[in-house]
């Protein structure tokens, strides 16, 4: 899972950059050059997908069991990474998808979006998974085919919302000219430190993990429960985040420098509230939490430090990560990434 998140993540680069650069046309009512970047950003993830599927399908296959000690483990990554790498073309473009609903401040639709992905792949996971239906189980490989196919689902949604209620007109969406050098190299230029930064953030979450692995089966799932519960409690993060930074660089684009810190404050003061609270009802009631990815009690019981030193790490990360999102909003996505190195450096190093 972190593997593809790697993945994901860092072709997602190129869609934030878009993002950024949209936000800043509409602050500057250039609405019309909307759809160039996000037709230019639409060719570039079709490439960076195959790129994908090829390091999810193939690559795995070689480096893996050089990686990995438990046979087990490596066997289960590989069946699920089979199936899931075909999510990769879908995952990839709803994220464009995404970057221009929330340019556009259309966040909503994302919500309906994602609601629909999640219904699908629980509906279909518990099919597949377990063989309902005449289906047979399929174990792991059925919850990588549900994600795959929710997916599949939750694109088809962006773009009959986008073709019917946005229309092309506007924003000269799906015009899909031919490609110009400057457009993808601005595009570039923005999306490439972002890049950068995500592979190395996620490529260290996934060395944390490989370490996990050496040490046994208990302690690497006590690390998988706490992720997930992490990721779940994060997700409100990560919506600010992006949020912020459309918000940041639209202000740039209408001259409004004067309005920026004004706005980044409500943006930090709306997120570590809404965070800590989340924190408080992890803190009081572990058990829950827990008990939505694991049915073991051992486990549940061997993750409640974890759990609250994660607790710390989110009060923490609900303004550090919506500052260096900001920061990118701005356009300084190298400054960005500096700060990101840094930081997997003292994290890997610890």
């Amino acid at each position: 899972g972190t593997y593809y998140l790697i993945i994901m993540l860092t072709g997602m680069a190129l869609s934030n950059g878009a993002q950024i650069i949209m936000s800043r046309r509409l602050g500057e009512n250039r609405e019309k050059e909307v759809g160039t970047i996000f037709d230019h950003s639409i060719y570039m993830l079709v490439l960076f997908s195959v790129l994908g599927f090829i390091a999810l399908r193939f690559l795995t296959h070689l480096i893996f069991p050089y990686i990995f000690k438990s046979e087990r483990i490596l066997n289960a990554i590989l069946i699920f990474l089979d199936t899931r790498a075909y999510g990769v073309f879908f995952g990839l473009i709803s994220m464009m998808f995404r970057a221009l609903c929330t340019s556009i401040a259309r966040t909503r639709i994302i919500t309906y979006s994602m609601a629909l992905m999640a219904a699908v792949n629980i509906i279909l996971a518990w099919i597949l998974i377990f063989g309902k239906f005449g289906f047979g189980p399929l174990g792991i490989e059925g919850a990588a085919l549900a994600s795959v196919v929710a997916e599949a689902f939750q694109l088809a949604f962006l773009i009959v919302y986008v073709l019917i209620k946005e229309g092309r007109k506007k924003y000269q969406l799906f015009n899909f000219p031919k490609p110009d050098k400057l457009t993808l190299k601005r595009i570039s230029e923005i999306s490439m430190p972002i890049g950068l930064q995500y592979f190395i953030s996620m490529f260290g979450w996934f060395l944390f993990f490989v370490f996990i692995e050496k040490i046994g089966a208990h302690e690497l799932a006590i690390s998988n429960i706490v992720r997930s519960a992490y990721m779940l409690s994060m997700t409100p993060i990560w919506g600010m985040s992006a949020a912020a930074s459309s918000i940041i660089s639209n202000i740039i684009g209408q001259g409004k420098h004067n309005e920026v810190f004004a706005a980044l404050k409500k943006c930090c003061v709306f997120s570590c509230s809404l965070i800590g609270l989340l924190a408080l009802v992890n803190f009081l009631f572990p058990k829950p939490m827990l008990r939505i990815f694991t049915s073991d009690e051992k486990l549940i019981a061997d993750s409640f430090e974890c759990l609250t030193i994660m607790n710390i790490a989110m009060l923490i990360f609900s303004f550090a990560f919506i500052l260096i999102n900001v920061v990118s909003g701005t356009g300084a996505t190298k400054r960005a990434l500096m700060i990101e190195s840094a930081a997997i450096t003292v994290y890997i190093t610890y």
